[in-house]
């Protein structure tokens, strides 16, 4: 039984694009895995790995007397180098893009809300501070003079118990 052409299936790899709108020129970000086709063979990871493995590489070849292929690997690492180098000042251009509309949205609203309002509601939370706490206190030391008196009351009770005699054998 035929199944038909599959080339639009995906495989367990999300191949809809959603994800890279925002990014220029589809420069991938620093943690998306890609997979690279070199002269060592086919790599897997993400930018840094790329870089890592691609340098681990090239030392292999040069320790093994293969200048060429050395020379193959430090130039995909140095291209890997060269993606990651953009997609940090991608994301941090983003960042302070975030930031700077952060910073517009306090001061707009910051300056929305007049000094009259803001000292009228600043008057009010400290006089519902003062309240609590003068309520906190005095519920305090309701509780001290309550255990004061109970503590007095238990002195001066006088504890009245029966002492038998455990000693079977009379003298």
């Amino acid at each position: 039984m035929k199944q038909g052409n599959n080339k639009n299936r995906n495989r367990g790899h999300n191949r809809n694009n959603n994800n890279n709108r925002n990014r220029i020129n589809n420069v991938p970000s620093k943690n998306q895995v890609l997979e690279s086709t070199g002269p060592s063979g086919k790599i897997r990871g993400n930018l840094m790995q790329l870089i890592e493995k691609y340098l681990g590489a090239g030392k292999d070849a040069v320790s093994q007397d293969d200048l060429v292929l050395a020379e193959c690997c430090y130039q995909y690492a140095d291209h890997y180098t060269r993606l990651l180098n953009v997609a940090n000042a991608y994301d941090n251009s983003k960042r302070e893009e975030q930031q700077k509309q952060q910073k517009q949205y306090y001061e707009t609203r910051n300056s929305e809300s007049s000094s009259e309002e803001i000292s009228d509601t600043n008057e009010e939370v400290i006089k519902e501070e003062i309240e609590n706490n003068e309520q906190k206190t005095d519920n305090k030391e309701k509780k001290e003079q309550e255990n004061q008196i109970q503590n007095i009351a238990f002195l001066n009770t006088e504890i009245e118990t029966p002492v038998e005699d455990k000693n079977p054998i009379k003298k």
